[in-house]
């Protein structure tokens, strides 16, 4: 019976639904949260996919990389707490692939409706730097784009460009009640103060284990490695193609023209955040 309730763990606590755009951070949340909090801790064997650690939501329905149903309530129901990862939008319609877009089934539904949803915010220039940087290791029609055209590009559902569904994702996750947002800089820079704010909205204590970050992945070898040597590795980031396609830094990538486009578009939403497009804000060498 695939309608069942999905968690069958005794004492299971509400999982957490990590939610982001595409390259805002979500790994990092990730890994932040199986680091500080015992409950979240999970593992996979050796040489499996990392996101046997945590659930991948767009993968129920894939048609390419399929989680079956039995799979995926191992996954959620090996830890006390289980991660769920998606990049869908509020009312789960669409997905940054159209092809994993298809919602949730009734059960799955029902265990997102009483998990606890964090939501990670990046500034948005960062966001399409590192997305560009991404999807050009995919797709060589945009590896040879500008950063400028790659924003104003159409995203992969063709209802808007990459910078207006950045937006209408935000928004529309935004206007869901009880969501808590962090922005990806403060978990950089405070990280100790955004761990014992995670742990109170849980109601668990944080273990603080040094350093509080989890270590950053700096090559897809790297990742390949702890994925076949590692039961449970640091790190379930999605690493870029780096040496092929460096990181721009967008203050310079953009001109007058572009931020003005920019402005126009999604002024407020970056001014709600914190954020503006100027020189100091150009981070290029954080981590993902």
């Amino acid at each position: 019976m695939t309608d069942r309730p999905i968690l069958s763990r005794p004492g299971a606590f509400d999982p957490i639904l990590v939610v982001s755009h595409p390259r805002s951070g979500t790994h990092l949340v990730i890994d932040l949260l199986r680091r500080q909090f015992e409950s979240t801790r999970n593992w996979r064997w050796w040489g499996l996919p990392l996101d046997h650690l945590y659930l991948n939501l767009e993968r129920l329905a894939s048609p390419n990389r399929t989680f079956s149903n039995k799979l995926a309530r191992k996954i959620v129901n090996r830890p006390r707490r289980a991660l769920v990862k998606t990049h869908f939008e509020e009312d789960f319609s669409q997905s940054w692939v159209p092809e994993e877009s298809t919602p949730p089934g009734p059960a799955w539904m029902d265990l997102l409706a009483r998990s606890k949803v964090l939501y990670v915010v990046r500034h948005p220039m960062d966001v399409m730097v590192s997305y560009h940087q991404f999807m050009a290791g995919i797709e060589p029609a945009i590896a040879s784009m500008s950063f400028s055209e790659f924003l104003r590009s159409p995203h992969r559902s063709g209802e808007t460009d990459r910078l207006g569904w950045w937006q209408r994702h935000l928004i529309g996750w935004e206007a869901r009640p009880d969501t808590l947002f962090l922005r990806y800089e403060d978990i950089v820079a405070d990280t100790d103060t955004i761990v014992d704010r995670i742990g109170l909205w849980i109601g668990e204590v944080p273990i603080k284990l040094q350093p509080m970050l989890p270590p950053k992945v700096t090559s897809i070898t790297q990742t390949r490695v702890d994925r076949a040597m590692r039961l449970s590795p640091s790190s379930t980031a999605i690493v870029a193609d780096r040496m092929s396609f460096p990181a721009e830094d967008w203050s310079q990538a953009l001109n007058d023209a572009d931020k003005a486009w920019v402005n126009k578009r999604i002024g407020p939403l970056l001014r709600r955040f914190g954020y503006e497009l100027s020189r100091t804000q150009a981070s290029k060498a954080m981590p993902e």
